[in-house]
């Protein structure tokens, strides 16, 4: 299977497996317990908290263990907006976060919040002047994601960061995608609150965090006093740790950002050549360098990913948060992209992994069978004679 999906979970990473593994068996023990079994699972959670600090700019009291980036945006837009509702019930968003975002906001508005959603430009990437006008001078929390994990598009969200610091409102950066794949530093980056998953980066599925800078009121969604009563629930031992693991593995990942991007750029052109009718989002402005938004009009792009399937390659429609959905993407709705090219639209996502040879045969693969199902109308992706189906 070529394995172009990585934006909706990246496959377990051997050193996260190998930091796991001591966790999963008769040695688990409950972190909160004060007997050196606790203890110990204790030492393994510090150790990957401090590991994740650093691989954010951030200090380890800042970090908040989640069971996944979802999670974590919920708790910090929705603790974020709780903590500051006896000044403002208003809240921002970008009609391009993450459905956990998004989410997250309708829970605030059937709490009595007004919300105002901002929309990008055709580019996918919003207009930093727009937003903070939308924001004002008096929302309780705004929420921009880093980068989208549909297009891969860039936000602003340093410049905006900047302006609400000084304005004292706090911003949510949902860094799920960008993390691994861009130098972050939350220091730099400006926002208050930013949101991980360790599926991304080859970590375990069902762990996130939120970092919360110092200073930044949180109200918790659950009574408990693990993570520093910011967040309840027994520490998840094993996945935290590969979580760690993953973190301190970040700079391998970053300096294979380069040679991921050329295979992204690689297979976006042949795709183009061989598909005249395909078009590439965000193509104008910086992206994630492994991801590769790209529509065929008039294809069906639900039967496509079938279709690639079957052929041995693994892609998606979008986020892997809708991928049942029947209405294409809220995200290229907002960037005004017409429905059959949004219904025709799949996600192919690289890995540092991702070899020269598994993109000369995607290369070779996609374009048969996205050139039948234009063929067929649409009605249905069919996989090119030769390639075995079974």
């Amino acid at each position: 299977m070529i394995y172009l999906d990585h934006n909706a979970s990246a496959p377990l990473h051997e050193s996260a497996a190998r930091a796991m593994a001591p966790w999963l068996g008769p040695r688990q023990a409950n972190a909160s317990s004060a007997h050196s079994g606790g203890q110990a699972a204790r030492a393994a959670i510090d150790a990957a908290r401090r590991a994740l600090a650093a691989a954010v700019g951030a200090q380890p009291s800042e970090v908040v263990f989640t069971s996944s980036g979802t999670e974590a945006d919920a708790l910090g837009l929705v603790g974020g907006a709780l903590a500051r509702r006896s000044v403002s019930r208003r809240v921002v968003v970008s009609a391009i976060e993450h459905e956990a975002v998004l989410a997250a906001s309708d829970w605030l508005v059937q709490l009595g919040f007004e919300r105002t959603v901002v929309p990008p430009a055709a580019s996918g990437r919003v207009d930093p002047d727009l937003f903070l006008a939308a924001v004002g001078a008096d929302a309780a929390i705004a929420a921009l994601i880093l980068a989208s994990n549909e297009t891969g598009v860039v936000q602003p969200v340093t410049e905006v960061a900047r302006e609400l610091r000084r304005r004292g409102i706090p911003l949510l950066a949902d860094s799920a995608q960008a993390f691994g794949r861009l130098p972050l530093d939350v220091t730099r980056l400006g926002a208050d609150l930013m949101a991980l998953s360790a599926q991304k980066i080859g970590g375990p599925q069902g762990v996130g965090a939120l970092i919360v800078r110092r200073g930044t009121a949180l109200v918790p969604l659950f009574g408990g006093a693990q993570e520093a009563g910011r967040r309840a629930g027994t520490e998840a031992v094993a996945a935290i740790a590969g979580f760690g693991a993953m973190a301190a593995e970040i700079p391998r990942a970053l300096a294979a950002g380069s040679a991921v991007a050329l295979r992204r750029d690689r297979l976006a052109a042949a795709l183009e050549i061989t598909v005249p009718e395909a078009v590439v989002h965000g193509a104008s402005v910086p992206r994630l360098p492994n991801t590769l938004a790209i529509g065929f009009p008039g294809v069906d792009g639900a039967a496509l990913v079938l279709a690639l399937d079957r052929a041995g390659i693994a892609v998606s429609r979008g986020s892997a948060c809708q991928s049942g959905a029947e209405s294409p993407s809220h995200v290229l709705a907002a960037m005004g992209v017409a429905e059959p090219i949004a219904r025709g639209t799949i996600r192919l996502s690289l890995g540092s992994e991702t070899s020269d040879q598994e993109i000369a045969r995607a290369i070779e693969l996609i374009p048969p069978i996205v050139n039948r199902a234009l063929a067929a109308g649409g009605a249905r992706a069919q996989v090119p004679a030769g390639v075995d189906a079974s």
